[in-house]
């Protein structure tokens, strides 16, 4: 697996097509909205991680940055934002690389 991070609208998706040559048929994207409507249904969100590499090990997952920011008063955005964050960093362990897309540019962190 490969992991694409950064934030809302960085250029994430065509730095994954474009620079890293990735098919768009093997890009995984969504998982922000995903974890909110887990987290809003009760559901544990953290074998999400697991469930793709067992069925998609080959996938490049693209997700935005969160926790960049101010801590919300609503309690279901604040159980979001931490279910969130452990996800992506149970991603970024278990991906084979790591790249933070900034204004178009990508960095490779792993």
């Amino acid at each position: 697996m490969l992991l694409i991070t950064g934030g809302k609208y960085q250029g994430k998706r065509e730095y994954a097509i474009n620079e890293l040559k990735v098919d768009p048929k093997n890009i995984i994207e969504g998982l922000n909205e995903k974890v909110m409507e887990m987290v809003c249904d009760g559901e544990d969100p953290s074998e999400l991680t697991n469930i793709i590499m067992k069925v998609r090990p080959e996938a490049v997952v693209i997700i935005d940055e969160v926790g960049c920011g101010i801590i919300p008063l609503d309690a279901i955005e604040r159980e979001y934002r931490i279910a969130f964050g452990r996800l992506a960093c149970d991603l970024s362990e278990k991906a084979e690389h790591v790249y933070r897309v900034v204004a178009g540019l990508g960095i490779k962190l792993k």
